[in-house]
């Protein structure tokens, strides 16, 4: 969870920091007139290269001889930017980026990735423009060729990571799924359906994060991988959480529940227990009959819990469990489950939540005119309130209030 959370953390710096390069892939040429002229497409003659390329390619001697100074140049820009001249360097690393086209496609992908990583880790917005839109150039060019090359769209998919743009990426590595499809390398498949889930969950599209665990998951059920099943299982839980469907949550999260009794790993079901009781709380509204599954499953968590001497964790599943009583103006049976909760909170030494317990049954009480009762448990409440330092004049109004 903590990754999980670091993950979206990330991701939500990153799109504020990367929006203009979105924005810039749906403006048309005409809007775009005040970017200045991209350094990747000029063409001015360059001395690393002879001026008759277009009538004579180049041989294989001159190339290798390009990709040794193209190496240099990248080395320059590395010293000059390690010196903390940013601009000068990235002029290099243009220069540099601009020869890469004579190497061919693969290699000038690769040179837009590691440029592109570089200028995406120092804010360069214009630099990861520049080299957005060249490697959609090349992409368009790899689609009108039908490009069956699987490395370049690998290459291809990395820099659209590279440049932090996972819906661009997608593309990509969705180009990657067919091929590998066709070529039924069903290891290779599972690797890309992988990162493609990653990059959905990225791109915050829950819905298609969804298919493509799915499909997951029907990979390692059938091949009875018990390991990646469970892995799945918890992705998909938490997508279906985030995309707020309670329904295929509690599918899941049922899924999940009973793998972990299976292997009688119970420590697990308490946390369990109460997610799917909360998704069909959610659904009452929608169908009244889940109101007592809700029910069900907050008790089934809290029992679970107090065999396992998981105190915490079973009054949070009391709490709930009172909270829904109380909705539905069942009133005795928060109050049985209070009593419950009491004991609970004791074996916890959680005195601060026994003291809130004290407090909500008093109020519970008054709801039912027993004023005697009600007057006992905010008593114990101030008792606790003393010890605790903490809401001692709220007690002690709600106590006087009270007295003949």
């Amino acid at each position: 969870m903590v990754r999980r959370l670091s993950c979206i953390v990330t991701t939500i710096i990153v799109w504020h920091l990367c929006s203009f390069v979105t924005l810039a892939q749906n403006k048309k040429p005409e809007q775009m007139r005040w970017f200045p002229p991209s350094p990747l497409e000029m063409t001015t003659p360059d001395p690393l290269v002879r001026s008759s390329w277009k009538k004579q390619p180049l041989t294989t001697e001159e190339l290798q001889q390009l990709e040794t100074a193209l190496d240099e140049l990248n080395q320059e820009a590395t010293t000059t930017f390690q010196r903390g001249d940013k601009t000068a360097a990235f002029d290099i690393w243009n220069r540099e980026l601009r020869m890469r086209r004579f190497l061919g496609s693969l290699a000038q992908v690769q040179a837009l990735s590691r440029v592109g990583a570089i200028a995406w880790q120092e804010n360069e917005r214009e630099q990861v423009m520049y080299i957005t839109q060249r490697l959609q150039e090349i992409e368009k060019q790899m689609l009108k060729e039908k490009s069956t090359d699987l490395q370049l769209w690998r290459s291809l998919g990395e820099a659209y990571q590279n440049v932090r743009i996972p819906k661009l990426a997608v593309g990509a590595y969705e180009q990657i799924l067919t091929l590998v499809r066709l070529q039924k390398d069903v290891n290779t498949e599972l690797a890309t359906l992988n990162t493609l889930g990653e990059l959905h969950l990225s791109w915050f599209d829950y819905s298609q994060a969804a298919k493509t665990y799915e499909e997951l998951l029907n990979f390692a059920t059938n091949r009875g991988d018990r390991n990646n099943e469970l892995a799945y299982l918890q992705q998909l839980a938490y997508i279906y959480e985030q995309g707020k469907q309670p329904r295929q949550a509690i599918n899941v999260l049922n899924k999940l529940a009973a793998i972990y009794n299976r292997n009688k790993n119970l420590t697990q079901v308490p946390a369990l227990k109460i997610k799917i009781a909360e998704n069909y709380q959610s659904l009452i509204r929608e169908n009244p009959n889940f109101l007592q599954e809700a029910f069900n499953n907050y008790q089934e968590a809290y029992v679970t819990a107090w065999k396992l001497e998981q105190y915490v964790a079973a009054s949070e599943a009391l709490q709930k469990l009172i909270r829904l009583y109380r909705s539905q103006n069942q009133i005795n049976e928060a109050l049985q489950a209070s009593r419950i909760l009491l004991e609970t909170e004791t074996l916890a030494t959680n005195f601060y939540g026994l003291m809130q317990t004290y407090d909500q049954m008093g109020e519970m009480y008054l709801e039912k005119k027993e004023e005697g009762k009600a007057l006992a448990a905010f008593e114990k409440g101030l008792e606790i309130a003393r010890q605790l330092k903490h809401q001692e004049t709220y007690f002690a109004q709600k106590i006087e209030t009270l007295k003949p």
